[in-house]
């Protein structure tokens, strides 16, 4: 948790919000939290979007059904080494009824 990973990048590092740590790939904890909020919709962000975002934006589209979720892609980078996983991370997150941006 002391390295460079584990810290947000400059601009957001200032950022006060909530925060989940999470042990696995999908947080249930930000799920359980996002449960109970009305939200006009979320974004979602992340270093691997075929891993991490793509797993935290299928946990709350199932506590958040009615809730559009976005995955911005643009603003993600995928360090699995895969390139095809990751722009299938695309596809299937618009076979989901998802907006990638």
């Amino acid at each position: 948790k002391e390295t460079e990973g584990w810290q947000l990048c400059s601009p957001l590092s200032g950022y006060e919000g909530k925060r989940f740590e999470k042990p696995t790939f999908g947080s249930v904890e930000l799920a359980a939290y996002a449960r109970d909020k009305d939200y006009d919709s979320i974004e979602l962000v992340g270093l691997c979007t075929d891993i991490c975002v793509i797993s935290n934006a299928l946990l709350l589209k199932a506590v958040l059904p009615g809730t559009p979720i976005r995955v911005g892609r643009l603003l993600c980078r995928c360090d699995s080494g895969k390139p095809p996983q990751c722009s299938g991370s695309d596809e299937d997150v618009s076979d989901r009824g998802y907006l990638a941006l």
